[in-house]
């Protein structure tokens, strides 16, 4: 038998007339049912007051039955406009990824697996699977199916149709996009906005600076793909993770070729689709003339730029691996995002690749290489420069690992030569340079691929 809720007095004029509530978490909180929490709120509280800091009880009472509300396990989503004008609608049927929209704020982004449904309500027969994607874009930022039309329109003028449809290969297919149009009577919510989205939760995101920490104005959107693929951090081979970090390095080839930029390289953007690397999720993707903000608001920690991560250039001398120099108070520079940025993004995700797995299952991390891991991913942002300026340390490693750690020391080695050239001219000159860093990319990604078939990636055990 359900306790009964007893409703406080519902005059709120005045502040100290808010009652504390005696009963919290009754059964009506604990019942795992949205409605019957909802039902418990409304009774206890006759409409939501103001809550102080000195009686929380009442924002705890209202986000209870939120917080043991339980999940469907599919969901029919509002109905699609298809590039034909058409009415598309889809039935999910699997959960790919929704732990981003467990946060309090952020864009709230949720993946999901999903058939097509016919006119009567009906699954389509022997129809593929597709992806669909939800999130609450910033206001004034392009929709992505939008950026994707661009950056082909652009490439398809300098390069041809040919080169247009090579490219199209690394990046997603977009079947249908549009908003989530609510009914008049509903009042859209704004989603608060979160310091960034990444690769799984564990990992740290890139605060924003002060001047963009205000909550934007946010539209939900919902966008169709066509390939239902795989994040490299699933991946349980050396040889195919490595495959597809170069089949991404084609992708930003692509976009770099036609002065873009995509900004927000990490694990989570980083896919496998049969045999090609793909890369995911370009709405931060922006053209190298654009004359908005440059700074990237969102990115995982861990697979990030140093010099985006601080907005100033830091190889702007000759004694630029010099790390007490370059901790020095510096002349500022206005910054922007190049495509070395994005290179380095890369070359962050293989060293996770090595230093994050075991050569064995069910093995621990050794200490040492703990410890490395923990020095060059730190979750801190005044610590990852000193982590890119030393030598890898590749004796830590299973020994299977070791050599392939060997070709990435050698992909960063080159980065900061890359990096010294470029920044002797401010703005940087990288033309050049990052010829030279793909072609270093290339070789050690693809001897990786050959060299190294049949080594095996696994996760530690859980401590």
């Amino acid at each position: 038998m359900q306790k009964e809720l007893t409703p406080p007095p519902k005059d709120f004029s005045a502040p100290d007339a808010v009652p504390k509530t005696k009963q919290i978490l009754s059964a009506g909180y604990r019942s795992g049912n949205l409605s019957l929490g909802r039902l418990a709120v409304l009774r206890a509280l006759g409409r939501i007051p103001a809550v102080s800091l000195e009686e929380p009880e009442h924002l705890i009472y209202f986000i209870c039955p939120l917080a043991f509300a339980k999940t469907t396990s599919s969901s029919e989503p509002p109905p699609y406009k298809d590039y034909n004008g058409k009415d598309m609608v889809y039935l999910t049927t699997r959960v790919i990824v929704d732990y981003i929209a467990n946060a309090l704020s952020g864009r709230g982004t949720r993946v999901f697996e999903a058939r097509i449904k016919s006119p009567n309500g009906t699954l389509l027969k022997d129809a593929e699977p597709i992806v669909s994607k939800g999130t609450w874009r910033d206001y004034g930022l392009d929709y992505e199916d939008i950026t994707f039309e661009q950056i082909f329109a652009d490439l398809r003028k300098p390069k041809g149709p040919k080169q247009e449809e090579e490219a199209k290969k690394h990046f997603l297919t977009v079947l249908a996009a549009g908003n989530v149009m609510l009914p008049a009577h509903e009042v859209p919510k704004e989603k608060p906005i979160r310091s960034g989205e990444g690769l799984r939760p564990t990992f740290p995101f890139v605060p924003y600076s002060a001047e963009r920490s205000k909550v934007p104005h946010r539209t939900h959107s919902r966008l169709v793909f066509k390939e239902v693929c795989q994040p490299i951090y699933e991946l349980r081979g050396l040889d195919t993770a490595f495959e597809t970090l170069e089949g991404v390095r084609k992708a930003l080839e692509f976009l770099h070729s036609v002065d873009w930029v995509y900004r927000d390289v990490s694990g989570g953007n980083v896919l496998r689709w049969g045999e090609l690397g793909k890369l995911a999720d370009l709405e931060y993707a922006k053209r190298l003339d654009s004359n908005t903000t440059h700074k990237v608001r969102t990115g995982t920690l861990d697979f990030m730029a140093c010099e985006v991560k601080v907005q100033k250039y830091l190889f702007t001398d000759s004694n630029a691996l010099d790390e007490d120099f370059m901790l020095e108070e510096q002349i500022p520079l206005p910054f922007k995002f190049n495509p070395l940025h994005d290179m380095k993004s890369i070359w962050w995700i293989a060293t996770w690749i090595l230093y994050y797995h075991v050569g064995e299952e069910g093995c621990q991390l050794s200490s040492d290489q703990t410890k490395c891991f923990r020095e060059l991913f730190p979750g801190q942002l005044d610590s990852r420069t000193s982590a890119f300026l030393a030598p890898l340390t590749d004796v830590v490693l299973p020994i299977s690992f070791q050599l392939p750690a060997r070709i990435v020391s050698g992909m960063c080695h080159r980065l900061k030569i890359a990096y010294i050239a470029c920044e002797t001219n401010v703005p940087p000159v990288y033309a050049d340079e990052l010829e030279q860093l793909r072609s270093i990319f290339t070789r050690g990604l693809r001897s990786a691929i050959e060299q190294f078939t049949g080594v095996s990636l696994f996760r530690p055990p859980a401590a």
